[in-house]
């Protein structure tokens, strides 16, 4: 079996998946940290896939049975962290061999790219940019920069170069939009949900989508009538694992109960305000939301303070699904 690191395994041999095996490898390495501790059914459910290629799949890698696989990927997440917080190591390296690996990667990020997209269907985006009457482009997050990079240096060609600013009410932006125009949406890892929602309302417009991302069968492209793929090796994690203070994580899941007793305490008192005066509910409703929401933040802290435990110990309180 291939010893190196499964998520890059999954990656170079992609293309030779069948469309059951693309499905599973595409949740894997979007969803790597869920994956770990999930069982072949639960996969399965998530993937739409059944459980009997899931355990295939995981032979079809080398394992031997699906559970092999599964401590592999966990022991994948582990070192994954381990390697983050190593990167001060480059310190022992000189500029000149930084700068070369640098460019090597780009390089091979750059042949890649070339050797995913047909000439045909380079050719036939262009078509469809020059009959559009307008093309709207739209990139969030990570992506809004290379958005309007796009849409500068169009603009100096094409009088018809719209870019959807987030920053405002979107929608009120493709209010006009019909299957005249074109769309060049721009999204990768992490994929932003609100620009899958301005996608899927502009499908429902009847536009030409444009997407151009990192796969195939990435949440963009099943929303695109076309896909440009352009690879990138640039892996997204919770940047708070850096830290790797197992006594402060575990301090942060304790003083969650605190805040799940300072929630229910709020919740009662809200609950006999408006009870005793009727006028009082819409106020104390929202005070009950703010509450809500404050009360999921410390899940969600909780949750990270577990995997900054899991970097630590290799030890995740889940581990039982095994």
């Amino acid at each position: 079996m291939w010893k190196g690191n499964l998520l890059d395994r999954l990656s170079l041999e992609y293309d030779d998946f069948s469309k059951g095996q693309k499905k599973i490898a595409d949740y894997i390495l979007r969803q790597y940290d869920k994956a770990a501790f999930m069982t072949a059914g639960a996969m399965s459910e998530k993937v739409g896939v059944s459980e009997s290629t899931i355990v295939r799949f995981a032979y079809t890698m080398g394992y031997d049975g699906y559970p092999k696989m599964q401590k592999d990927l966990q022991e994948v997440i582990q070192n994954k962290l381990t390697t983050i917080q190593r990167l001060n190591l480059m310190e022992g390296l000189s500029m000149e061999e930084i700068i070369t690996a640098s460019f090597k990667t780009d390089i091979g990020n750059l042949r890649v790219t070339r050797e995913k997209n047909a000439p045909q269907t380079l050719a036939r985006v262009v078509d469809i940019l020059m009959e559009a009457r307008r093309v709207y482009i739209l990139g969030a997050r990570s992506s809004g920069p290379l958005a309007e990079f796009l849409a500068y240096y169009m603009g100096y060609m094409m009088d018809n170069v719209h870019l959807i600013r987030f920053s405002s009410d979107v929608f009120s932006q493709i209010v006009h939009a019909d299957e005249r125009d074109a769309v060049i949406a721009i999204s990768f890892p992490r994929y932003s949900m609100r620009t899958a929602e301005v996608m899927s309302a502009l499908k429902m417009k009847k536009c030409n989508i444009i997407a151009i991302t990192d796969r195939e069968h990435a949440p963009p492209a099943e929303l695109a009538s076309h896909v440009l793929l352009a690879k990138s090796y640039m892996n997204s994690f919770v940047d708070s694992f850096v830290a790797g203070d197992s006594q402060k994580a575990r301090e942060v899941i304790a003083y969650d109960d605190v805040v799940d007793g300072l929630f229910t305490r709020i919740k009662n008192e809200l609950v006999a305000r408006m009870t005793a005066d009727s006028a009082s509910a819409e106020a104390c409703l929202d005070l009950l939301m703010i509450a809500k929401y404050l009360e999921r933040i410390g899940d969600h802290a909780e949750n990270i303070a577990e995997w900054v435990i899991f970097s630590i110990t290799g030890i995740h309180k889940d581990a039982q699904v095994l």
